[in-house]
């Protein structure tokens, strides 16, 4: 961000961060991977208000389970993760990449020109519990 703040200063640009539900509910075995994705919504929040007065807006992303390789590793395998949402996400079934990607798109427009430091929840629920 450090390094982009002078282009997307001079365009008005937009920068929408990756944190994870993990930061917001805890998961046992992602002590490291929480904490950092805590971080990250920390550095979201400071870093709006930081940036806001150069034209730039600041918001992040905070998935849940999504069928990624990684999500796969982390779970064991892509059947495990969906049985741990079928059971333990309100909507059933993990994120998909595209899933994050609209979401991520939706922040990035001018339709959230008034939303600033936020983390936008993408878990099917699973953090609502």
């Amino acid at each position: 961000m450090k390094h982009a703040l002078p282009h997307l200063a001079a365009t008005k640009g937009t920068i929408v961060n990756n944190s994870s539900v993990a930061a917001d509910i805890g998961m046992a075995g992602a002590t490291v991977y929480a904490t950092t994705k805590g971080a990250i919504t920390t550095l979201t929040r400071t870093a709006a208000i930081e940036f806001v007065k150069a034209g730039v807006q600041v918001n992040a992303v905070s998935p849940g389970p999504i069928e990624t390789d990684m999500g796969a590793r982390f779970f064991g395998s892509l059947d495990n993760m969906r049985g741990f949402a079928k059971s333990g996400v309100p909507l059933g079934v993990p994120c998909t990449p595209a899933d994050i990607a609209e979401a991520i798109l939706y922040l990035a427009s001018a339709q959230t020109r008034f939303v600033v430091g936020q983390t936008l929840t993408i878990d099917g629920g699973l953090a609502s519990q």
